[in-house]
């Protein structure tokens, strides 16, 4: 019996609908062979506490969590699958793989296979795409299962060396937060933690940047044939490091209006720029983001759907922007597909020339997946939402602009020499649209700066002479869109040449499968925040990360170590080796932590504080503090007044326990940063506010 392996049963059912599996049991498919299916991951790595008891109390003394041998765990919710493929598998002699086509794909089915201990036959479908025509030119090629064995290697490496990381550093974090009167869990991980670094960065360097003025000098020059604007080019000895004038009095000694100057260059140079290269799920959420707003998580999710529930779309999770030559061959095919579901697109169906070969067809680029086009698969455009619309549009105008000529224009350079100062022109002109008539860019379809037609040693009369007063400019806060590229990108932003060479220049943080998550994880723990458009680090984002070891958060050192994973999957490296050298570093950090917890930099929680339940002395009303006695080694509570008011409380499950009647009730004070406290006077008890007599705001005490 042969068994098919899919991810989730969508995949199945397609799958088994090509196959002639047509009879739909429970948890499968069956006919000429038989088509089951995870739900994305089945099993999971056990928990600290199965390997040991101890691990179950959150302690830093009993770190670092290292297991001697890896379990892995049914999930609670997925047993009954479990269960129903488990019973297939070894009842075949023959399994074939089609989850996913990646490590995480791979992971998923291999993981089941060894937990079960499967020995027979083992094979790999590689899926594309899932509509019919692909699903069936992909079961022509089955490759041999032991092809995409690294890919499993190097999954078990990320997936080990993330649990590592987030298990030991979590604690380890949460437990110096405690100390420090932080209650809640401090999480850190492997790739989510450099990413905040980066937010955090870019936002220290937006608050700490200081402008600064400069100057620019523009002259209206009128010749024959027309009006044109120019501007003043100095010498570079008057230029700051970034090359402005910054003295006013500098640009006002140039004195050009009403003076007569000369055209001394004129160049003009063609250019021609090809189409850009087809999508990846990085290009894709990088362009959805900056057009339509989207988040980098709906971009994804849309992606999946045009791919997985639609079938109008290729693979999502793909980390390449190129396609195998052998592939020039469908484009006819596709072209009608485009046209069979939206007649909108024949101008640009009829225009496309499928014998034009662009750059993206190129076979020494390939990865292990294509880039994302369209498929054959025809479908009513009326089945896609408005946003799915949206994020497919991108894709199919990406792959039509692949058969249409460069976009052509002319640059024109202009010198003019006035009162012996240089002014410079530059001037466009497009010659033909070629792909752009197809990729609805914000460009205007009209020249920029159209020059008039000027000849060398041509007079030009300045007519008019203006001084702009501008001002640098910080770096923007990022956006999903700038943030995945800069996780994609970590290499190419190096400037130590040593670390260059270190680095591919398409280094990046986590894959094409995560970053989407990484951030939504960053966003759901309140370490950033979505501002509009753009993602900023709260204080308990800036508080962490501030506290948190370079190993930790150096972009570059993780970008390392997702090259050394890329290596394991192209089978060039070891997931043992890459395991160990985790473990190490982990035992380091750890073992750092334990013997120096109270030397450790302070946490910036102040404003954080607020944001949790906060208690009030019940002697002078000031904010009591959870402290940490060396000592006694427990935690207790003190007033932030001492040692003018020396009241304490012992600590009670991370409350004060109760000294007196005159408690705080934990109700914050509407009219300032108080706390309401209950107070007796003549007409009996009341809540009156912590910072009496500046606040005099009174309440009421509930009966209910």
């Amino acid at each position: 019996m042969k068994v098919y392996l899919c991810e989730k049963p969508s995949q199945a059912k397609d799958l088994a609908k090509v196959i002639g599996a047509n009879s739909r049991k429970n948890g499968f498919f069956s006919g000429t062979a038989i088509v089951t299916w995870c739900f994305g991951h089945l099993l999971e790595l056990a928990g600290p506490d199965y390997y040991d008891e101890k691990w179950k109390v959150w302690d830093i003394d009993t770190l670092p969590i290292i297991p001697d041998h890896w379990h892995f765990q049914v999930k609670p919710d997925a047993k009954k699958q479990f269960r129903i493929v488990k019973d297939l598998i070894l009842k075949s002699s023959d399994v074939v793989i089609a989850t996913d086509g990646d490590r995480e794909g791979e992971t998923i089915a291999r993981s089941l296979l060894s937990l079960v201990g499967y020995k027979g036959n083992l094979s790999r479908l590689w899926l594309t795409a899932l509509d019919p025509t692909s699903i069936k030119k992909a079961l022509n090629n089955i490759l041999p299962g032991h092809k995409t064995i690294p890919l499993y290697h190097a999954g078990l490496a990320r997936q080990r060396a993330d649990w590592l990381i987030g298990m030991n550093l979590t604690r380890a974090f949460t437990a110096l937060g405690k100390r420090q009167g932080y209650q809640n869990v401090l999480s850190v991980g492997r790739v989510q933690s450099p990413t905040l670094s980066l937010i955090v960065q870019r936002d220290l360097q937006i608050a700490l940047f200081e402008p600064k003025d400069f100057f620019e000098l523009h002259a209206n020059l009128q010749v024959n044939d027309g009006e044109f604007k120019a501007t003043w080019k100095p010498e570079s000895d008057l230029l700051d490091p970034d090359g402005h004038i910054t003295n006013i009095q500098t640009v006002r000694a140039i004195q050009v209006e009403g003076h007569t100057g000369k055209i001394n260059h004129v160049e003009t140079e063609r250019k021609k720029q090809p189409a850009p290269l087809l999508f990846n799920l990085s290009t894709l959420t990088a362009l959805a983001s900056k057009k339509y707003g989207f988040t980098a998580a709906k971009t994804a999710k849309i992606a999946q759907a045009l791919y997985e529930t639609h079938k109008v779309t290729t693979y999502a999770g793909t980390d390449c922007e190129y396609l195998p030559k052998s592939q020039h061959q469908d484009a006819p095919a596709i072209l009608d597909a485009l046209f069979n579901i939206d007649e909108k697109l024949k101008p640009f169906v009829d225009k496309a020339d499928p014998n034009i070969h662009s750059r993206a067809f190129n076979d020494e680029k390939q990865t292990a997946h294509h880039a994302i086009i369209p498929t054959r698969h025809v479908i009513e455009l009326q089945q896609l939402s408005q946003d799915e619309f949206k994020v497919y549009d991108l894709v199919r105008r990406q792959y039509l602009a692949q058969f249409f000529p460069f976009y052509e224009y002319d640059v024109t350079i202009i010198e003019v020499t006035i009162s012996g100062e240089t002014f410079e022109a530059k001037g466009t002109t497009v010659i033909n649209r070629g792909w752009k008539e197809v990729i609805q860019n914000n460009e205007k379809a009209a020249n920029s700066n159209t020059l008039p037609y000027i000849q060398i040693n041509e007079p030009a009369v300045c007519t008019k002479s203006e001084i702009l007063e501008k001002q640098t400019q910080p770096p923007k806060h990022f956006t999903d869109a700038t943030l995945i590229s800069a996780m994609e990108n970590i290499g190419r932003n190096v400037d130590d040449p040593s670390l260059k060479r270190m680095l591919n220049e398409t280094a990046g943080l986590g894959t094409v499968r995560t970053r989407d998550r990484i951030i939504e994880t960053l966003v759901s723990r309140k370490y950033i925040k979505r501002q509009k458009k753009y993602l900023i680090s709260t204080e308990l984002g800036r508080s962490l990360e501030a506290v948190l070891f370079d190993q930790i958060k150096d972009p570059v050192i993780t970008a390392q170590w997702e090259q050394a994973l890329d290596q394991i999957a192209q089978g060039n490296g070891s997931e043992t080796d890459f395991t160990a050298q985790q473990k190490r570093f982990l035992e380091q950090l750890v073992q750092y932590m334990q013997n120096n917890i109270d030397k450790l930099p302070k946490l910036a929680f102040k404003a954080l504080k607020t944001e949790t339940v906060t208690y009030a002395c019940p002697k002078c009303g000031k904010k009591l503090e959870r402290k940490f006695s060396p000592q006694n080694k427990q935690h207790f509570w003190g007033c932030h007044g001492y040692p003018e008011c020396k009241y304490t409380a012992p600590d009670n499950n991370g409350k004060p326990k109760k000294k007196s009647e005159q408690e705080s009730s934990n109700i914050k004070c509407p009219k300032c940063d108080g706390q309401l406290l209950e107070r007796g006077g003549k007409n009996g008890k009341f809540l009156g506010c912590s910072n009496f007599p500046e606040c005099k705001h009174t309440e009421n005490i509930s009966t209910n």
